[in-house]
């Protein structure tokens, strides 16, 4: 009971400290009531009795955490809200998921009543320092004596107090004094008074700076080519606007009939798109390009075998990249967090966390950023803020299938986790993974079977029921599937497929170790790596071999296929291929010519705008290869 009291005590200043730096005055009178109710609630606790005297059990404290939970994951509540602080919304929106679990906790009496409970003084005295940071001047809880966003030591009289006369206000335009004319002469772009043109209100895309209009005020356009939205499920009229502030979107007011239009197109954009599955308009939105775990992109790869541009992200490595619509790269970096990075190799924003061990991602129809660690499955939205987190996870990258169901490896689990964050069902696999070092990464067949490998290939139906389970003579690797629904894995020195219900329809078998997980090309062709000799085979669907390219070193990556069926990968001489579809060398170069000691190896890789091949180097860099 102690810690739920104190952490909704430390949420309830966290939130009134952040209230008085923002300059959105909607969102500062929701981070205000939402402490106010924090406090009523740990008081409650403390005391057993509510603001007006009356007693009160924990159980009713939990209902009226869970009514605030329910307030703050409202669309419109955290648009106006989460969506205008900034780095903070991270924090705050983080905080705001684990209301739930504490509501449940006090509605389930899950807690340890103390012999001795202590008084409010003494849990303010054990709450961490809370305040502004003398170095990056954020709002912050000090934990463990530092900064969680600069990273500076903190000791507690160095945490300042965020007074709120010492707050500068800005505050928004008046809806008298617009120009909406100028603002919004389109129900699709608005004009940014920080950018100084038109852009996608809800993408920030420019088409006049693209060449798609000759309109600068995009008059003519009815829908936003980057992201899809059309008009009529746009806002009507000028609704929204970028401040000169450098804030997000704020609402303005808006009459009872347009609140209700709001909702109503809110409510069709919701039915229309939030059950889509993995994204369709970018080049590599997974890892495995799709849910098939194919591995081929529907763009060309790199012709010259260049670098266009690095970016140095840590000395510890980093997730597989994956690649957005317009070219945007997103990479998992241990000790720093999730990183966008742009076409030109500049970082756009980073969500922030310590913690060592992450999957790749994957993207959804939406934009959003789906990937999970031990123990935790992040949704984000495309600015970088949190959506919410799940307490299910693992290192193993998520699959997402149509409906919006991500389904994750946890522990000794496969777990099903709904689009908006609640857990479904959770089957348990029978065996250690970690123990085995197996990668049983799921793949979604084309009848929506989840199919994984550890020590049997395993199917699954979408409610979680068991469809078949074939012994594996050792561990298997990440299958990929066709669009028969056919199942082809890797395991010590065979390729074997599998029919839909699990029957064995051959096997390849050589004098050599398979060293990578399987792709495989829209013909049927298979392609893997080998450990010994070093190459790159490559077998028909029926199990004939075509070609093999032989490096000397053990090839280390999975191959990456284009359009064209070129296929690049790279081995532990740090080289990296580009092969022709039969069989032949286009180019290759070598880590040591990029200019750093030692040379390096490279990890996974993925295609994003036509001509770039994204790849990751234990030099720490991320490369664009043209």
């Amino acid at each position: 009971m102690q810690n739920t009291i104190l952490d909704l005590m430390t949420w309830s200043k966290l939130f009134r400290n952040v209230s008085r730096k923002t300059t959105a005055i909607e969102a500062r009178d929701n981070l205000v009531y939402v402490s106010d109710r924090l406090d009523d609630i740990s008081t409650g606790l403390l005391t057993g009795r509510d603001s007006k005297g009356k007693n009160v059990n924990p159980g009713e404290m939990g209902q009226a955490l869970l009514r605030l939970w329910r307030v703050t994951n409202e669309q419109t509540w955290r648009f106006s809200t989460v969506n205008v602080l900034g780095e903070e919304g991270n924090q705050i929106s983080l905080i705001l998921s684990f209301l739930r679990d504490s509501a449940e906790n006090l509605l389930r009496g899950d807690y340890i009543s103390p012999e001795s409970p202590l008084k409010k003084e003494d849990i303010e005295e054990m709450m961490n320092p809370i305040g502004l940071c003398p170095y990056c001047k954020k709002v912050m809880e000090a934990k463990a004596g530092f900064c969680p966003y600069c990273k500076k030591r903190l000791k507690a009289d160095q945490v300042l107090e965020l007074k709120e006369d010492a707050v500068k206000k800005v505050d928004f335009i008046k809806e008298a004094e617009i120009d909406f004319e100028k603002l919004a002469p389109s129900t699709v772009f608005l004009f940014s008074i920080k950018n100084n043109r038109y852009e996608c209100h809800r993408c920030g895309f420019a088409p006049f700076e693209q060449g798609q209009t000759k309109d600068p005020k995009c008059r003519d356009l009815k829908s936003c080519s980057n992201c899809g939205i059309k008009e009529k499920a746009a806002v009507k009229g000028p609704k929204a606007f970028i401040s000169d502030t450098g804030l997000r979107p704020s609402a303005l007011v808006m009459s009872k009939e347009d609140e209700q239009e709001k909702k109503e197109d809110q409510e069709k954009i919701r039915e229309d798109n939030i059950y889509r599955g993995i994204s369709k308009d970018s080049a590599w939105p997974c890892e495995g390009v799709d849910m098939t775990r194919g591995g081929q992109a529907k763009v060309k790869g790199p012709a010259k075998g260049k670098v266009k541009w690095s970016l140095k992200l840590s000395p510890d490595g980093s997730t597989a990249p994956v690649t957005a619509p317009d070219g945007s790269v997103f990479v998992g970096v241990p000790g720093t967090g999730y990183v966008k990075v742009s076409p030109a190799g500049k970082p756009l924003w980073i969500f922030h966390m310590e913690d060592k061990n992450m999957s790749s991602a994957c993207l959804d129809q939406q934009g959003h950023i789906i990937f999970n660690m031990p123990g935790k499955t992040y949704k984000l939205n495309e600015d970088g803020s949190p959506r919410w987190m799940a307490r299910e996870g693992g290192v193993f990258p998520p699959a997402l299938d149509d409906k919006g169901n991500i389904y994750v490896i946890s522990d000794i689990n496969l777990v099903c986790i709904s689009h908006d964050g609640l857990i479904k069902w959770s089957v348990p696999l029978g065996v250690e993974i970690e123990d085995l070092n197996m990668d049983p990464t799921p793949a979604i067949t084309s009848d929506g079977n989840i199919t994984l490998a550890t020590d049997h290939l395993l199917s699954f139906d979408p409610t979680g029921k068991l469809v078949f389970k074939q012994k594996l003579v050792k561990k298997g690797m990440r299958p990929v599937t066709d669009n028969r629904g056919y199942v082809y894995t890797g395991y010590e020195s065979c390729i074997t497929a599998y029919g839909g219900k699990g029957s064995r329809l051959w096997f390849y078998e050589m004098n050599d170790q398979v060293s990578t997980p399987l792709t495989m090309s829209q013909d049927g062709l298979i392609y893997f790596g080998s450990m010994r000799d070093g190459s790159l085979y490559c077998i028909s669907n029926t199990g004939s071999r075509r070609w093999g390219f032989r490096t000397g070193y053990p090839v280390l990556s999975s191959p990456v296929i284009d359009c064209e069926e070129n296929s690049y990968f790279s081995n532990q001489e740090g080289k990296l291929y580009c092969i022709n579809k039969t069989g032949q060398q286009k180019w290759v170069f070598t880590a040591k010519s990029m200019g750093f000691i030692g040379g390096g190896t490279f990890g996974p890789g993925a295609i994003g705008m036509p001509g770039t091949l994204y790849i990751t180097c234990t030099d720490g860099k991320l490369y664009a290869i043209e």
